[in-house]
């Protein structure tokens, strides 16, 4: 006999049902039919329906293994709404990947919508309405119904809208059918609307409906003005997703959670968090079992506790079991998906170990540090030192005011202001390029002359003008099918603007411009400058805040200014304004935790002044050559222009721990030796004698490393070597080994004043009590007297 389970499907059979059953039928198919029968139902225009039908959970599963170009067709053919819940659920690149297929409307449309949150009034709206004005006739109203009747699922009321699209009014079908054909709507329309602002939730948006039992409602904008409705169906639809999420509470699985299909990286940014504190809680909750046993034992109560250990699968990393079991037992995971569910929880397992295994990576690195090193040395004592290289110097009794390092702070302290001023006058020179600095992403105007970039850039400026290297594209959205006075009002603003050389299509050339449907334009805007010139900067925040609201004014048209000049200088923006609130945070938490350290005021503000000293020449000496072009043929740089505007960001990233650390190492021993001897000069000498090599030989080796990036043929790692190198070494060599030292000598003992009234600060030793009078060798050939 055959198997029934082997027999074919009758796809004939299914395709004369409803779209309702041929959407329960459609998990129960295997691979195969499913895809087979979905492509009938594509041909004959049915696909739509039948996948509105269903979950959009199931119906994005479904959609994800159709051709691209067939996907596009089904999207484009579906209610606005309905797309937007499936497209909601596919992959990211999936989703661009369809709607870059679609007509610029439809996919403007849709991208508007995805923007709301999917629980919310803008999330559950179509933006299929009727919207007319109240100065129509009820004949005119009807007569513009027929026109758009044929593009909309349904119809149940007629919204009156102001010049400016605000919601005024609304009016029954009925009543406008049955109004006289000259009467206005402004004169049958009931202007007391109830209306659902966008952000509503959900769970609000069913409650408004179950109080004022409407069949639709309309959804408006903060400014009133209409965006779309939502029907009851789209509230049946949340009601039973709600009684969905109760059920699955009551199962001790936490609601909106996780979806057993959804991809690996969103799972992984859902479970490593809990799974990190799991493991915290886990040693917590071990050592409490441990010193608890017999009590626990013999307290069998204990046990009503099982259900918050249950509850915890949707919290910890038992939350994958959890899942994919409820995912088969409500159908949404069969046979055909459980493969791809095991092989995204495998790559997720990887993820999560491999950023577990990072994190303990550095958690024994620090207890290797501060734990297991010493406790070695401790263990070893002298035989740590017992193997020695054959090229090693023999050691010499030293003597805390003797060695090269402790005359250096002597020749520092003969003269401390004249060095302190020295180094102070040397970096504000070398920042001074800074003042000049261009932030921005170079283009083909700073390649080297005979390029054939170069070439290129030069050619088109010469023949069309500086401007069009660099063009700004005005997208407009039209509020009907080619408003043309709108969009030849808005193209002899752009002309008239100060700083545009012309624009593409010019008012003659407007019926060029706009999109299959007539409802999308674009607009081509030469400057008169190049991309690199600040003018060009200049005429981009001149469009967008007086041109373009000019021409929307008194209209519902909408404009926008993008392009990829547009895009480079908006992402420099958002740098350069996120720039000194970055320096104030990491500055002010390193001011408050060196306060705390030295128990002084004036220890962290001259590690906050000196490290932005420091990125100040880093910066000058980068913008003098990849700007200027000062040494850049030595380097081997092959452009000049503008600064790359994360490069500050990172520069100081870097910059500041590196030189809190040599901050550390030097004052720390300097304030050690004030402490034991209140002697300011003495301190400086040994913090000197004690730190000054360790300090240089960090210094040497982290400026070795940048400095390699250099010799390379990008010119973008050779600006970040040239910055980072440049920065360690200011900062070292001339902050820390002069500026510093010269400038607590010439401060004296006011360099370790703290207010009274920040008596309160807790007292933080770096070394034990007494260990102030060894002092760490400064040089080869010398080690402590004992």
């Amino acid at each position: 006999m055959t198997d029934p389970s082997d027999e074919k499907p009758d796809i004939e059979h299914i395709l004369e049902q409803h779209p309702a059953d041929i959407a329960a039928a459609l998990p129960a198919l295997d691979h195969e039919s499913a895809l087979e029968l979905l492509h009938r139902l594509y041909l004959k225009k049915q696909a739509g329906p039948t996948l509105r039908e269903m979950t959009p959970s199931s119906a994005a599963e479904l959609f994800s293994k159709l051709d691209r170009a067939k996907a596009a067709v089904i999207v484009g053919r579906m209610a606005a709404d309905d797309a937007v819940d499936i497209l909601g659920k596919l992959p990211q690149d999936v989703a661009q990947d369809v709607l870059s297929r679609l007509d610029g409307a439809k996919s403007a449309t849709l991208r508007n919508l995805l923007l709301y949150p999917a629980d919310t009034a803008g999330g559950m709206m179509s933006p299929d309405v009727v919207a007319i004005s109240a100065d129509l006739t009820s004949e005119e109203a009807i007569r513009r119904i027929r026109e758009v009747a044929s593009a909309m699922e349904s119809i149940n009321y007629v919204y009156a809208v102001d010049a400016a699209g605000r919601l005024t009014g609304v009016i029954v079908l009925r009543d406008l059918i049955l109004a006289h054909p000259d009467k206005r709507i402004r004169d049958i329309m009931r202007t007391e609307v109830v209306s659902l602002p966008a952000e509503t939730p959900q769970a609000d948006v069913a409650r408004v409906f179950d109080k004022h039992r409407y069949v639709a409602l309309p959804v408006v904008d903060r400014d009133h003005r209409l965006l779309g409705t939502v029907t009851v169906d789209d509230v049946l639809d949340v009601l039973r997703e709600e009684a969905t999420e109760d059920i699955l509470r009551m199962g001790g699985i936490p609601s909106g959670e996780e979806h057993p299909l959804e991809a690996p990286r969103t799972s992984v940014r859902k479970r490593l968090p809990w799974m990190m504190v799991n493991m915290l809680m886990n040693l917590v909750a071990v050592s409490a079992v441990a010193l608890f046993e017999s009590t626990i034992a013999q307290m069998a109560f204990l046990a009503v506790l099982m259900p918050i250990i249950s509850d915890m699968g949707g919290n910890v990393a038992n939350q994958a079991m959890a899942v994919i079991i409820r995912g088969m037992a409500v159908g949404q995971v069969g046979w055909e998906q459980l493969r791809q569910v095991v092989r995204k929880e495998f790559r997720v397992g990887f993820f999560n170990g491999l950023a577990l295994a990072a994190s303990l990576t550095v958690a024994m690195v620090m207890l290797s540090a501060v734990w297991f090193l010493p406790a070695l040395l401790s263990l070893l004592g002298d035989k740590a030192l017992a193997i020695r290289m054959p090229w090693a110097r023999k050691t010499k009794a030293w003597h805390p005011e003797g060695g090269k390092w402790a005359h250096y702070g002597h020749v520092l302290q003969k003269r401390p202001w004249f060095y302190t001023v020295a180094a102070a006058l040397l970096v504000m020179v070398m920042a001074i390029p800074y003042f000049s600095i261009r932030l921005g992403f170079p283009d083909d105007s700073g390649q080297p002359v005979g390029s054939p970039a170069r070439i290129a850039y030069d050619l088109t400026a010469e023949g069309f003008g500086p401007g069009s290297n660099g063009p700004f594209f005005v997208a407009v959205q039209l509020p009907y099918a080619l408003d043309e006075d709108s969009l030849r009002g808005l193209i002899q603003d752009l002309n008239e603007t100060p700083g545009v050389a012309r624009t593409i299509p010019n008012e003659a050339m407007v019926p060029i411009s706009v999109t299959a449907n007539q409802t999308i334009a674009a607009i081509q805007v030469i400057p008169e400058t190049s991309p690199q010139d600040p003018a060009t900067d200049e005429l981009l925040q001149r469009l967008r805040t007086e041109t373009i609201p000019r021409a929307e004014e008194g209209t519902t048209m909408r404009a926008y200014v993008g392009g990829a000049t547009a895009v480079t200088t908006d992402f420099t923006t958002v740098l350069s304004n996120a720039l000194p609130v970055f320096l104030a945070v990491v500055i002010g938490l390193g001011f408050i935790a060196l306060t705390i350290l030295f128990r002084s005021l004036i220890v962290p503000l001259i590690g906050a002044v000196t490290s932005l000293l420091s990125l100040g020449a880093a910066l000058g000496v980068t913008t003098a050559v990849f700007q200027w072009g000062w040494g850049a043929s030595l380097l081997g740089v092959t452009s000049t222009g503008p600064i790359l505007p994360f490069l500050p960001i990172m520069v100081f990233a870097i910059l500041f721990g590196l030189s809190m650390d040599y901050q550390v190492f030097l004052v720390s021993r300097m304030h050690e030796e004030w402490g034991h001897t209140k002697d300011n000069a003495l301190s400086v000498r040994r913090g000197l004698a004690g730190s000054g090599r360790v300090v240089a030989i960090a210094a040497a080796i982290m400026a070795s490393v940048f400095l390699a990036f250099i010799p390379t043929p990008e010119d973008t790692i050779k600006l970040f070597g040239v910055g980072l190198a440049t920065a360690v070494l200011v900062d070292a060599f001339i902050i820390r080994l002069v500026l510093v030292p010269s400038l607590i000598s010439w401060i004296g003992p006011n360099t370790w004043w703290l207010p009274k009234w920040l008596g309160f600060l807790p007292e933080v030793h770096m070394e034990a009590e007494g260990s102030g009078d060894e002092i760490v060798d400064d040089d080869p050939e010398l080690v402590p007297a004992r």
